[in-house]
């Protein structure tokens, strides 16, 4: 098990390496647990499962990219559009955080902070070292004070929400 999520039935989802997962206290026992493979059979090898704040959705990451799981259907979903699904889908996200505007700040393993504003589609990578070398972004914690820290290989870094720099 690497990362684990509550939806608004009690429900549990979990990332594991043998895919996503789900334990609902609510059921009987012969169904609390279940297993969600998607029909290219990539989703598997899981880091991270986020719940959308607004909708009944999954974000879930893991070697082969960054899948959409619909919460209500019990099925893998397409991205919305192309850009996204070339932006985010592509990745490998480590850590999701969702801020109170509804953006979201993927920590990834190549490419640092993706942030992803859902209304306008716009789409920011910041690196978290110098270019040529890698870091892993292991975890997002907002501060407080409108900052995002970042737990990465190489540190624990200050990101600027608003100029999505480093400091």
């Amino acid at each position: 098990v690497y990362d684990v999520t509550r939806d608004s039935t009690g429900t549990l989802w979990i990332a594991t390496w043998g895919g996503l997962c789900s334990y609902d206290p609510h059921a009987s026992p012969s169904n609390q647990f279940r297993r969600y493979n998607n029909d290219k059979q990539k989703v598997a090898r899981l880091y991270s499962v986020h719940k959308l704040k607004n909708q009944n959705l999954l974000w879930v990451s893991g070697d082969d990219g960054c899948y959409v799981f619909d919460i209500s259907r019990k099925q893998w979903t397409d991205w919305p559009n192309a850009k996204t699904a070339e932006g985010i889908g592509r990745q490998t996200v480590r850590d999701f955080y969702e801020d109170a505007q509804g953006n979201i700040w993927l920590g990834t393993e190549r490419n640092g902070v993706v942030y992803y504003d859902p209304r306008s589609g716009n789409i920011i990578s910041t690196p978290v070292v110098a270019p040529g070398t890698r870091s892993v972004v292991r975890s997002l914690r907002a501060d407080g004070d409108g900052f995002l820290r970042v737990g990465a290989d190489n540190g624990w870094l200050k990101l600027d929400k608003q100029s999505h720099k480093i400091v």
